[in-house]
């Protein structure tokens, strides 16, 4: 670590805190897919699965929109105004919500301008500081960032807990109240968020990770730099080895969102679940994410990124498999705790699996195409989530619960094993590891 004294420091960072409330908003509507669509409209698992998939299919070509097009004109703020006020619009149309089909249009409006605020931020930390200032400033952003998170589950907990109780007619004030927090986002990034004093291209900012502290794309990541552009080192194609691992992540995050999209629809239907139970389940996790990253890094650096992703992976596999075999088991509200510990643990071993991959790109596109490389990562992971939104509904929906985690245990363990094959030998050439993370 270099002395304090030493760092530079980023010189306006008063404008973190409109991201704070904006990923506050994000907290408190984490878990509303779920509660909204079972408890609310009443219906099962595999409209999860289609809700899941069509906020996917809204987000990931929006982010790429959103990034391309602040690149082209030059101009961040006004893509973070967009993201918060539309937020706040959108989520108001939540009161007009009374079947299936308007929650969707609703969940791919949202989905589509809030992703306007992501693809910017961390450009404006960079465009507005020197390199040196970069490591500790971002990682002082996604601090915030994931405490945002993180308070507004807890916030959403205790509404249902102390205030409101656990009154199905009540869940659409959750959209509102988020909404609500989404303009307090917007008043605060209008007053304090500064342009530009330089733009820089994203293509030189290939020292610069693109690791979400959480794991799903619908699930606001807070800081994306890459995204797929024709401007980004377009001439030169993607290695052969290269397109493989990207193939290898993309089966992967198949694999973990077949068991992620019907877990928490498991744990309500068949556990017996509260709704602040679920509340709890992805405060676990996000914990979870935040704590492990606070050791991924250090953890990679002393024991190999190959080693603990691999040790990650392998966890993950058997944690599917036990839960697999405890839906055709016990299925009592005791094991709730159960499943909220292993959703917690999850969401830990996700800070060495992101690491791990972010590495293993960095390893085999080296300087001149990791950018690029990073933004195909980007978007196949979100269209692995597309495809196994859907999955996963139909699966959990006509073979069961147990089936769909076994499932997606096997997809787990095929990947891994091509991911850590093309990995093996690999030195990191033109790459850096993240900075500290909260």
């Amino acid at each position: 670590m270099p002395d304090e004294d030493q760092v530079e420091r980023y010189p306006n960072n008063k404008w973190f805190v409109g991201y704070f409330f904006s990923n506050l908003a994000g907290g408190l509507t984490n878990p509303l897919m779920t509660l909204f669509v079972v408890i609310y409209l009443g219906l099962g698992v595999f409209y999860v699965g289609i809700a899941s998939a069509l906020a996917s299919a809204a987000a990931v070509p929006a982010l790429i929109f959103w990034g391309n097009l602040s690149d082209r004109i030059r101009k961040r703020k006004p893509f973070i105004l967009i993201g918060f006020y539309g937020a706040f619009a959108s989520l108001l149309l939540i009161l007009l919500v009374h079947n299936i089909w308007a929650y969707l249009a609703v969940m791919m409006i949202f989905q589509i301008v809030v992703m306007a605020s992501v693809p910017v931020s961390t450009l404006i930390i960079v465009e507005n500081s020197t390199e040196k200032a970069w490591p500790g400033a971002i990682s002082k952003f996604n601090g915030i960032s994931a405490l945002g998170t993180i308070a507004g589950l807890i916030a959403g907990s205790a509404m249902i807990l102390l205030i409101i109780g656990e009154i199905p007619s009540n869940l659409p004030m959750f959209y509102v109240l988020a909404g609500a927090v989404y303009a307090i986002a917007s008043l605060s990034v209008s007053l304090t968020v500064p342009e530009p004093r330089s733009n820089i291209p994203r293509r030189k900012l290939w020292k610069i990770n693109s690791i979400r502290v959480f794991e799903k794309v619908r699930y606001f990541p807070n800081a994306v730099i890459h995204v797929i552009s024709k401007s980004e080192n377009g001439g030169k194609p993607l290695t052969a080895d290269l397109k493989r691992y990207l193939l290898s992540t993309t089966f992967l995050m198949f694999g973990f969102q077949i068991f992620f999209v019907a877990f928490p629809v498991f744990v309500l239907e068949r556990l017996g679940a509260s709704q602040a139970d679920i509340f709890i389940l992805y405060l676990a996790n996000a914990i979870g994410s935040a704590v492990g990253y606070r050791f991924a890094g250090n953890l990679s650096s002393r024991y190999g990124d190959r080693k603990m992703t691999a040790i990650a992976l392998a966890i993950r596999i058997i944690l599917f498999l036990a839960m697999g075999i405890m839906a055709f088991t016990i299925t009592s509200y005791v094991d709730v705790w159960i499943a909220v510990v292993v959703y917690g643990v999850l969401g830990g071993l996700w800070s060495f699996i992101g690491l791990g991959q972010i590495t293993g790109v960095s390893r085999l596109a080296g300087k001149a195409l990791r950018g690029k490389a990073i933004g195909y990562y980007n978007s196949l992971n979100g269209v692995a989530q597309i495809i196994a939104g859907v999955g996963a509904g139909l699966i959990a929906f006509y073979l069961g619960y147990g089936p769909d985690f076994i499932i997606a245990a096997i997809i787990v363990l095929t990947g891994s094993g091509l991911a850590l094959r093309l990995t093996a030998g690999k030195r990191i050439s033109h790459a850096i590891a993240p900075a500290a993370n909260p």
